[in-house]
């Protein structure tokens, strides 16, 4: 975590872990087989800690009980991803550069761990489009495409967040998450007035 932390995934290599650690390269061997499977552990355990947040915001087992409720799911969860970036900087850059980078860096059967673990929070933003639409907030539609499209949406204006200090303030991430949200809301069917009552800073 800390060579991620000072210079990107590129940074991590056996003989660098091991130079910090003041272990030799040999030694990791035995405990991990391949860098492959280091990224693979980092990896859970930044999964963990996002689903850990998620689970702060939305809850447990809680089940919205209004439009405005189920809406505010929505906003809720997907805005963990840009909390995520605060409360847990270096766990969120780990996943940020391994969603970021064009090329995979891990094997089939690791990239089989992570999507399984990835699954069940996948799975949890699912459900709230999906309560949207059950409830008429948001018209019918494929939840889990719109929760990986909103996530996308998400995560690519953080791409852009090194840039803020070039920008004018409402061209700055933190003013375009709230515009993103709601143009993606309401162009799946959610009401205007509903919407601006859920993110009230919000021209509409």
């Amino acid at each position: 975590l800390t060579l991620v932390q000072a210079g990107g995934i590129a940074s991590v290599t056996m003989a660098a872990i091991a130079k910090n650690m003041k272990a030799s390269v040999g030694g990791l061997y035995r405990y991990y087989p391949t860098k492959e499977a280091i990224f693979v552990g980092l990896q859970l355990r930044a999964i963990e800690a996002f689903d850990s947040l998620l689970t702060g915001r939305l809850g447990k087992n809680s089940e919205p009980n209004s439009r405005f409720d189920v809406l505010q799911q929505i906003v809720q969860g997907f805005g963990a991803w840009s909390a995520f970036r605060t409360e847990s900087p270096v766990y969120f850059r780990l996943l940020d550069q391994f969603i970021s980078v064009p090329m995979r860096s891990l094997d089939d059967a690791g990239r089989a761990i992570i999507n399984q673990s990835l699954a069940p929070i996948l799975d949890r933003l699912a459900q709230t489009v999906s309560r949207a639409s059950q409830m008429g907030v948001l018209s019918p539609g494929d939840a889990m495409a719109r929760t990986h499209i909103l996530w996308a949406g998400l995560h690519g204006l953080e791409q852009f967040r090194k840039r803020d200090s070039d920008q004018a303030e409402h061209l700055t991430v933190d003013a375009l998450i709230p515009v993103l949200l709601r143009d993606m809301l309401t162009g799946w069917g959610a009401s205007r007035g509903l919407v601006g009552s859920v993110l009230p800073n919000q021209t509409m």
